[in-house]
């Protein structure tokens, strides 16, 4: 785990490494988490700009997500799917 991202930051931030965008509920289905857990943590990550807010789903009002170049950095090379 690279210093300064959490377990379920790693978690999250590995998942989206595929460049796959998604919805905090996929995220949260996807890794077997709660979504408020998700979104909180989705939270600190785009103010830590590791996670990009690329738009909106269909359903209103849900966010999709990426992960951003600085969150990229963060993934051991096992795990970076780029």
């Amino acid at each position: 785990m690279k210093r300064g991202s959490g377990r379920r930051q790693q978690r999250i931030l590995r998942l989206l490494s595929d460049g796959a965008p998604r919805s905090c509920s996929s995220i949260a289905a996807a890794l077997e988490m709660g979504a408020p857990g998700v979104h909180a943590t989705l939270a600190i990550m785009l103010t830590r700009q590791w996670v990009q807010e690329i738009g909106k789903a269909s359903s209103w009002p849900t966010r999709v997500w990426a992960i951003a170049d600085e969150g990229r950095k963060l993934i051991p090379a096992e795990y970076n799917r780029a």
